[in-house]
């Protein structure tokens, strides 16, 4: 498997209805936690590892229908890669019975980490970004060229098998 941040990017081969992380099968949470990862996280204080005592929940706030993204965690997700690993929200590629991706599953979202604050829920499909497919790692490169410098952006997530659009943008 193949890992990347967010935290993990990793291939299954299972069906769009999930898969499990562990094994790149389709399956569902066995409930553990990943707590047992031999980093420090006293100095966080909502208890979510990573980011170094960064409050995430105090850095992204929902203003008039957007995930209004503060510079400071924008600029931290850049350059602390094992923040964005600690912290626990994690995506893996999702490919059809052909062997053909067509977007990333998020799993481990937990309450007060990254995911939870940026609106993603277990589960949720990321199909598209700024108007770009995700449905491969080159697909994700090409997302983070286009987003680097963009003051927002729009996902499409597959949410229970629906479509919607999640907005962020710059601000904070």
């Amino acid at each position: 498997m193949t890992t990347a941040d967010i935290a993990y990017l990793g291939t299954c081969m299972g069906p769009p209805a999930g898969c499990d992380s562990d094994t790149g099968n389709s399956g569902t949470d066995d409930g553990g936690t990943d707590e047992d990862s031999g980093s420090e996280t006293s100095d966080d204080p909502g208890g979510v590892g990573g980011f170094d005592g960064l409050d995430l929940k105090a850095e992204v706030q929902f203003l008039d229908g957007e995930f209004v993204v503060s510079e400071l965690l924008i600029a931290t997700a850049l350059t602390d890669a094992k923040g964005v690993t600690e912290d626990g929200t994690y995506a893996v590629q999702l490919s059809d019975t052909l062997g053909t991706p067509y977007g990333f599953e998020i799993d481990g979202v937990s309450a007060g980490n990254l995911g939870d604050v940026l609106g993603l829920r277990d589960g949720d499909v990321i199909v598209e970004i700024a108007g770009l497919p995700t449905a491969s790692h080159a697909d994700l490169l090409a997302v983070a060229a286009t987003l680097f410098n963009s003051d927002r952006a729009s996902m499409v997530i597959e949410r229970g098998g629906s479509p919607f659009i999640q907005r962020y943008r710059r601000g904070l």
